[in-house]
């Protein structure tokens, strides 16, 4: 009788136990690391822009692109250029502009079938009577 006894404290205690210990509702999510070998880490891609005017007539504008810690010099184009975020075409990931007088390039970094590429291609304003025009791109780097 005495071993009945106990068993009861016992198991009143591990149930008063249960009721007033309190639930952990912060427990830590368990997750999975990958491993660095196992993720495919994005290029980090900057135009530069270089001023290549000869005079104050025509402003002439080198536009290379930083890729991590290689440069590629994409070419030498008339006008002023920037980077544009806006208007991108499909599957261009970034873009720059160079415009002077009404006409100019788009240098773009497309990704065509797993490739990335840099193309160019021309612009022009168009007028009253004929619409801009915003094509004839051509690939001038594989990365």
């Amino acid at each position: 009788m005495y071993k009945y006894f106990i068993g009861l404290v016992a198991l009143a205690i591990i149930a008063a136990g249960l009721y007033f210990y309190p639930q952990r509702t912060d427990a830590p999510e368990t997750t999975t690391k990958t491993p660095d070998s196992q993720i495919t880490k994005e290029p980090s891609y900057q135009w530069v822009f270089t001023d290549e005017s000869t005079d104050d007539i025509m402003p002439q504008t080198r536009v290379s692109l930083a890729i991590d810690t290689q440069e590629y010099v994409i070419g030498i184009y008339t006008g002023t250029c920037s980077e544009i975020d806006s208007d991108l075409l499909p599957n261009e990931k970034s873009k720059v502009v160079c415009w002077y007088a009404g006409g100019g390039n788009e240098i773009g970094i497309f990704d065509e079938d797993g490739t990335t590429v840099v193309k160019v291609g021309d612009l022009d304003e168009g007028s009253a009577e004929i619409a801009g025009f915003r094509g004839n791109f051509k690939t001038v780097l594989e990365l």
